[in-house]
């Protein structure tokens, strides 16, 4: 792949003017704002339909409203985030290049120990499905910031079909579409789709096909078709293809399921050895090929992985209660403190009593294993959203039948509940974060024009600097951003005497950035050929 990686016009920022008297000010740029209100009155008028019992119109207008939200998450933050979603471009960048062969520094000009990925050449600290998804739209559209987001948000927009169907499978159509509306407007999905959310797109990923994996398997515990064994034993596998082998959750409350319904029955065993048959057989050829084809970083990358149990991994520790005290933060204020009846009313509600047992021990299993587990970030939880969300919405459902109780006009009793259920999407998506941490409202927040500086200034290595060129001095990790919108290896460090010998034996241009005028060692001020660069990398967090 040559060349830049170009910025397309609708992520360029602009502050939009307000009115001599404008009744409200936004900071969100106006093709945002335009997504903004046709989404928020695609919802409206789905919940019109929905109030109205029209529930297959009123599902696919909300979808619609779901292709707008996440559409505009992608378009939220015009440069990469910092971390995650900064290897995670690169990587896919150098996919399309060699699907089975991810790389983070393509052109590994100097020679790391395989445990550092974050210097790696083969990089296989994630497993690769995301990233093969990423890659496949990079390859068909190009490589930007908005193809980089768009398959998180075709499967986020997916999510509230599966959701829908689930909540109608186990309580009723209304907390089906209940749950698709926490879905449509989840702050933290988003979040995530925008890249800003800590593991980024891996998590929306892996959120998706365990969901998926819990949705067929409920849609074969009320019909009892083997066909939706299939698709459990493939959901389950490509979720393994995403985070690993906590996806194997599905058959832990299966096995829970069968205990208290099947354990007797041949057949059942049998469709549940199959379906993790049919898994084993997606997860496990990636598995035997990289530890074969990529042996020694195969098998660092494998310790690696058994440490974030027992041990706390890169400083992100917490004590056991660190993922309930993140409840407010993944799902709104209120929820930390009516969730737990929001779960009651769904045993009371759900039609198949044990598959509701099985669902609700799903999201307990989650939050036991992960607050066991020594690592941790906010978002490991988030993979737990069905069923949390299964469980409000049937709370919203109490409050929603309660407001149809009203002894007032039927007109009265629908527009009530019309704007009781657009208030809490509103209280949902939370506009206000949104605006404080992507645009410019907040006065401190220096991201979006040091961002754009910096950019610029990769773009102008392209057209200034030898183009097989090597880049030192870059600040935190500014270095993955310049290789996604540039081709040159670029480091965020200034090279010791034995890196430095490495590229001259390689006959390659060594460029220092030195915008800040750091001192700098004596056998690079003494090679003529080493270009100095005045060039200063805004850094932002």
């Amino acid at each position: 792949m040559n060349g830049e990686v170009m910025i397309p016009p609708l992520l360029i920022r602009e502050e939009i003017k307000p009115a001599s008297q404008p009744m409200f000010k936004t900071y969100f740029t106006q093709t945002q704002v335009v997504l903004l209100a046709v989404s928020a009155l695609l919802i409206l008028v789905s919940l019109v339909f929905h109030n109205r019992n029209k529930p297959g119109a009123a599902l696919m207008i909300l979808f619609l409203a779901t292709l707008g939200i996440f559409f505009l998450a992608t378009l939220l933050d015009p440069f990469l985030n910092i971390w995650d979603e900064r290897f995670h471009a690169v990587v896919a960048k150098n996919m399309v290049k060699h699907l089975f062969k991810p790389t983070l520094f393509d052109d590994p000009v100097i020679t790391f120990p395989p445990y550092r990925w974050d210097r790696t050449y083969i990089w296989l600290h994630k497993q690769p499905l995301f990233l093969w998804q990423i890659a496949l739209i990079f390859k068909l559209f190009g490589v930007n910031l908005i193809t980089l987001r768009i398959p998180s948000a075709i499967l986020g927009s997916l999510l509230v079909l599966i959701s829908y169907r689930t909540g109608k499978l186990l309580v009723s159509e209304k907390v089906g579409y209940y749950t698709a509306l926490l879905f449509t407007t989840s702050f933290t999905l988003t979040e995530m789709i925008s890249g800003r959310q800590q593991m980024d797109h891996n998590d929306v990923a892996f959120l998706f096909y365990v969901s998926a994996s819990l949705w067929a398997w409920c849609e074969y515990v009320f019909s009892g078709k083997r066909k939706w064994v299939i698709l459990v034993g493939i959901f389950c596998g490509f979720a393994i293809l995403n985070k690993w082998l906590f996806s194997l959750v599905i058959y832990l409350i299966w096995g829970i399921f069968m205990l208290t319904n099947h354990w007797h029955d041949r057949r059942k065993i049998i469709d549940f050895l199959f379906a993790l048959l049919i898994t084993v057989v997606i997860f496990l050829p990636w598995q035997l090929y990289t530890f074969h084809k990529f042996p020694v970083e195969a098998n660092a990358e494998f310790q690696y992985n058994r440490l974030h149990f027992n041990e706390v991994v890169e400083g992100h520790g917490g004590d056991f209660w660190y993922h309930f005290d993140k409840l407010a933060g993944l799902y709104g204020k209120l929820v930390p403190y009516v969730l737990l009846v929001g779960f009651v009313l769904f045993y009371k509600k759900t039609i198949h009593k044990n598959a509701g047992i099985s669902v609700l021990s799903f999201a307990g299993i989650t939050y036991l294993f992960f607050s066991l587990a020594q690592t941790k970030m906010v978002s490991y939880t988030f993979v737990s959203a069905l069923p949390v969300y299964l469980a409000l919405a049937c709370l919203i459902d109490y409050f929603a039948e309660k407001i149809q109780q009203l002894k007032i006009i039927r007109l009265l009793r629908i527009t009530l509940l019309t704007l009781f259920l657009f208030l809490i999407g509103y209280m949902n998506i939370n506009l206000e974060e949104l605006q404080s941490r992507h645009t410019t409202w907040k006065k401190d927040n220096m991201q979006l024009p040091w961002a754009a500086t910096n950019i610029k200034t990769f773009h102008n290595f392209t057209k200034t600097l030898p183009a097989n060129a090597v880049i030192f001095n870059f600040p935190r990790q500014h270095n993955m951003e310049c290789m996604f919108f540039t081709d040159f290896p670029c480091y965020n460090f200034i090279p010791d005497y034995e890196q430095y010998t490495e590229v001259k034996k390689k006959n390659r241009p060594i460029v220092i950035l030195n915008g800040k005028n750091e001192k700098m060692p004596d056998y690079l001020l003494r090679d003529n050929t080493v270009i100095f660069r005045g060039d200063w990398i805004l850094e932002y967090d």
